[in-house]
């Protein structure tokens, strides 16, 4: 187990309103359930503890090891929270139908004491709506407040510690600003601060981690001057540009812009009277923009969420600006990044074939991620070469062979792309010679090695 949080619920159900809180395993697992019927068709956050009030009732235990409690509509786990917008992960035939506003709390089971006796209530999920089972009876209940899902795959739109922003009277390191301060605007405005929002956060304790290891924006990579300086923020945090806010990590070239590793960082938003772009180091950068997820920050006045959700909907409906991760507007802002960067590219894969001690062949080359040398900014995948057949000896082997499971992509309709060290175990070739046949798939490869990531305290 990497760790736990402890997530707070508030809900009205008829007159009373109540608090639970659940305190869950920070590591996402395959629920099964101990009478052996059968497994959870997903993942969930095992939960560890339930405490609170229930209709005005103590909480007295958590009831259940993500058993089944049988529901009008099918079977549902208890002591399990899914993330709310996964596919699998449900109950009964009709499959999952979660709480797509944040973590779906279905399955969580526990007891309250009514009177002399215990009550035992579960609380279901069913096409966005929250019921609770009492004995037989079900009744529907509201949420009051919905904590963010931790299936997010985005971050916290933050600056980096250290990051200095331009204000009324200099260039302020962010962790300095306060309430009141009169920050300078990309377009000669002013705007005053009303909220700084700050967090520290654990990237290796992330269920993702590379949705909050920090982007490094090289001195000068966009243009003479911008940014001024080394620009760190999370990769969420979106710029300005020809009208458009565009997100660290689509900008992305492995070289002058690049995704680096921490073990801790600090990240800050700096929230104005309204979203604006805001000058970070000189480059236009949004301003912290409120979807909900202030419990993402230390000081956000609400419980903190391990893996904060940035709400894209809202993000794009009440941004200042038009948003956008991919596209022509991304495509033609990557070229001009791409151009001044001017690394030199090659289409030689240096494709060699070593073979390990043990009976096993290496298919080794250059590899390259599209996502960093070509506009597009989708395909993410680190790619080597992309084979169209091999050969152990005179014997064809299949590109879907189940053991050509290291270093190896999925396959695709004319041929499978390797990582840049694809294993043919000794198992396929015994003791022949490994014949390769590459297709050219048109990839280019970076001829320097690329920059390599900085683990810092």
């Amino acid at each position: 187990m990497s760790g736990q949080e402890t997530f707070t619920y508030t809900f009205t159900d008829g007159s009373y309103t109540d608090t639970i809180n659940v305190t869950i395993s920070t590591t996402i697992a395959t629920i099964t359930n101990p009478l052996n019927i059968g497994v959870v068709t997903g993942q969930g956050y095992p939960v560890l503890s339930i405490s609170g009030t229930w209709e005005g009732n103590t909480i007295t235990g958590m009831v259940g090891n993500s058993g089944q409690v049988q529901a009008g509509h099918g079977v549902i786990y208890d002591n399990a929270i899914f993330p709310g917008t996964t596919s699998g992960g449900g109950f009964g035939p009709g499959g999952y139908n979660g709480n797509t506003q944040g973590l779906d709390v279905h399955g969580l089971e526990f007891l309250a004491v009514r009177g002399i006796r215990h009550v035992d209530v579960n609380l279901y999920t069913q096409q966005n709506l929250f019921y609770d089972i009492q004995g037989q009876s079900t009744g529907e209940i509201t949420f009051d407040s919905v904590t963010p899902s931790l299936s997010s795959l985005g971050s916290n739109a933050c600056f980096a510690e250290g990051t200095r922003i331009a204000t009324t009277r200099g260039e302020i390191p962010v962790e300095t600003l306060a309430k009141g301060d009169s920050v300078l605007l990309h377009d000669g405005g002013t705007a005053p601060v009303v909220w700084i929002g700050h967090r520290t956060i654990e990237p290796g304790r992330h269920a993702r981690p590379d949705a909050v290891q920090p982007v490094l924006i090289g001195a000068h990579a966009i243009a003479d001057n911008v940014p001024a300086r080394d620009l760190v923020v999370s990769p969420d945090h979106a710029f300005y540009f020809n009208n458009t806010l565009i997100p660290a990590k689509a900008l992305v070239n492995g070289m002058t812009i690049r995704q680096i590793e921490r073990r801790s960082v600090t990240y800050y938003h700096v929230e104005l009277l309204s979203h604006a772009i805001l000058l970070a180091e000189n480059m236009p950068a949004e301003s912290y923009l409120d979807t909900g997820n202030r419990q993402a920050f230390e000081n956000g006045g609400v419980a903190i969420a391990l893996h904060p959700e940035f709400a894209q909907p809202l993000r794009e409906a009440a941004s200042c600006a038009a948003f956008a991760e991919h596209g022509a507007i991304v495509e033609q802002v990557r070229m001009q990044i791409l151009d001044r960067a001017g690394f030199e590219t090659t289409d030689d894969a240096q494709l060699r074939v070593e073979y390990r001690a043990d009976g096993a062949a290496i298919i080794t080359s250059r590899s390259a991620v599209p996502a960093e040398v070509t506009p597009d900014p989708r395909d993410r995948r680190r790619l080597g070469v992309k084979i169209g057949a091999l050969r152990a000896g005179d014997e064809r082997v299949a590109l879907d062979h189940p053991a050509l499971a290291q270093g190896w992509h999925g396959v695709e309709a004319d041929g499978r792309w390797t990582d840049g060290a694809a294993v043919v175990p000794a198992s396929l070739l015994k003791g022949r010679v490994l014949t390769v046949t590459p297709l050219k798939a048109g990839l280019r490869y970076p001829v320097l090695q690329q920059a390599e990531t900085r683990l810092t305290a």
